[in-house]
Parts: structure tokens; C-alpha cells; sequence
């Protein structure tokens, strides 16, 4: 199966990389005088999981050459393939080739120590004798952890309840990565859309991968708060403060603040309609048919949350 490496941050991860050889698709004699063979091979360190290889071939003729990526833990010696493949198109004449295997920690075992190339097939017979060449190497003098990470987060949500129950609030969910690519699937509970309750409500959404990331699903919350009735008469406090003629609205608001909290919902009402009808009468006479519409629209949410019934 193929899985993902965690580096060890403890140091770099030293590994083995060894060539043996087949798989070849020469042109023209199979000589080994002609034939191209392995002379040398480099890495050229790891880069975002990069490993590159570097071959250098003796009388180069027309033909492929596919390495592939194997390992081994540290309690076996036996290599296991990861399915990493690398093929080298040999031209005439061209002796140097550098390709590199890409996105390293996403395709290997966790718990690899030791990784070697080698070439796809077990037919080492067209190489002239040369069949394995190695050189260790460190793959990232500072490995990424491929974990999973949040990469935004939605801010905390205000909003006003419209009815006893509450609010229907909609957000958009958190934004998450992995560094191997996988797939990132997020779900937040409760969802968006949902109805949230007046008061406080905490959000929580997972992320899990499709690679099976050690930290695989993480999670991060945020918070929805509703305002009730007596928040959203504050609120309408303020709107009214120097609205009208003198501060008969002011009055009225804190009239039914008074009224809602001393439970009495019908005369807490009572003057909500006065106060609507108040405004309605004053607009665009002391009060700018903008402001007008939004102390209207307010004040009717609020009996709408109260409620107030007709």
C-alpha cells in the first residue's frame, strides 16, 4: 500500500540510494561496448519532497531506462516498491540526464529508514557488468510535516434572532490543505443553514484527508451568537437616541425594555406598535425615510422574536 512519510524532526533522514539495472529499450547491438551502462548517480538533496538523480551513461545509444523507489523499515531489510517510477529517454550522444521523484512523502511508508532507486525489471544483463551504484543522501534538512492545516477560518458570527427560535445562519466552511495534494474534505457542525438558537452556539468543523495523515481530522471551532429580544432593543436604543421630534421614541424603547423585563410581554408589545406607528407618522417629516425604515424594520423583528401576536 502506498502511504506517506513522516520525517523525523529530530534530524535529517538518511537513506540509501542504490541502482540495479534492467528494463532497457536499446536500439542496434546489444554489445555491452554499446549498450548504455550506469556510471554514476547523485542526488541533488530534497527540495518540497523533491528527490533528484542524476545518471550519467557511457556510450549512450537509443533506448529507456525506468528506475523505480523502494524501501525498507527499520526492523526488515527487505525493499518495498512504492510505485514511484522515473523513465530516462537515452539519446545518442548525451551522457548526462537528471529527473527527480516528485512529492516524495506522499507515496512512502511512514516508517521508512532506508530507501534505494533501482531499475523497473530484474534483467541486468544489458549492463555491461555494472549493475548497482549508491550514495547516500539527506532528503530535506528541514522536512515538511504533510500534516493537515486549517488554512482559514470563518471569523465569529453576530447576528439578530427572527423568531423565538432563533436564526438561520449561513457561513462559508474553513478552508484546509495538505501538503501531499490528497483530497481535504471539511464538515462543520452544526452546518450552514442550519437554525441557531438565540445565545451562543460553537461551530465545529473537522478536516480529514484521503492519505491517511497521522493528525487526520483536525479541527477548529468558531462561534455563531444570536441576540434574543433584549439584545436587539439595545440595539434599538441607540438607533433612536436624537431621532424625532424631542425623545419620545428614546421613551418608548426604554419603556419596553422595562416592560420585557419584567415579564409583561402584552404591554411590552403594546408600545412596540405605538413605537412603529410613532415612526411611520414622523417619516419624512423629522425622520429621514432611510432611518425610518430601518427602526421599522428593527422594531418589527423584535415582535416578530418576542413575539407579539396580533
Amino acid at each position: 500500500m502506498i502511504h506517506k512519510l513522516v520525517s523525523s524532526r529530530g534530524g535529517a533522514l538518511l537513506g540509501l540510494l542504490a541502482l540495479a539495472a534492467t528494463g532497457l529499450l536499446v536500439a542496434g547491438s546489444a554489445h555491452a561496448d554499446s549498450t548504455p551502462v550506469i556510471s554514476s548517480i547523485a542526488t541533488q538533496g530534497c527540495a518540497n519532497d523533491r528527490v533528484a538523480v542524476t545518471l550519467t551513461v557511457d556510450n549512450p545509444v537509443a533506448g529507456t531506462i525506468t528506475l523505480k523507489l523502494t524501501g525498507h523499515t527499520p526492523g526488515s531489510s527487505v525493499f518495498v516498491d512504492t510505485g514511484a517510477e522515473l523513465s530516462f529517454t537515452i539519446v545518442p550522444g548525451t551522457t548526462t540526464y537528471t529527473r527527480a521523484f516528485e512529492d516524495v512523502a506522499s507515496f512512502i511508508e511512514p516508517d521508512f529508514n532506508t530507501l534505494r532507486v533501482e531499475f523497473k525489471s530484474s534483467d541486468i544483463a544489458n549492463l555491461g557488468g555494472t549493475t548497482t551504484k549508491s550514495v547516500s543522501f539527506s532528503p530535506c534538512t528541514s522536512p515538511s510535516d504533510h500534516d493537515l492545516a486549517f488554512t482559514a477560518v470563518p471569523p465569529d458570527i453576530t447576528t439578530d434572532a427572527t423568531s423565538p427560535a432563533g436564526a438561520p445562519v449561513s457561513y462559508t466552511n474553513p478552508a484546509a490543505s495538505d501538503e501531499s495534494l490528497s483530497t481535504v474534505t471539511v464538515s462543520c457542525l452544526p452546518a450552514s443553514g442550519s437554525m441557531f438558537k438565540i445565545g451562543d452556539t460553537t461551530v465545529t468543523c473537522t478536516a480529514t484527508d484521503s492519505d491517511g495523515d497521522t493528525n487526520s481530522g483536525v479541527q477548529t471551532k468558531f462561534n455563531v451568537h444570536v441576540k434574543g429580544a433584549e439584545e436587539q432593543l439595545t440595539d434599538l436604543a441607540g438607533e433612536s437616541k436624537g431621532v424625532g421630534p424631542g425623545t419620545s421614541l428614546a421613551d418608548k424603547v426604554s419603556s419596553i425594555q422595562s416592560s420585557l423585563g419584567a415579564g409583561d410581554t402584552r404591554d411590552a408589545c403594546g408600545t412596540l406598535n405605538a413605537f412603529i406607528h410613532e415612526v411611520k407618522a414622523q417619516t419624512g417629516v423629522h425622520i429621514p425615510s432611510g432611518t425610518a425604515a430601518t427602526l421599522i424594520t428593527d422594531a418589527q423583528r423584535i415582535e416578530a422574536v418576542i413575539p407579539c401576536t396580533s
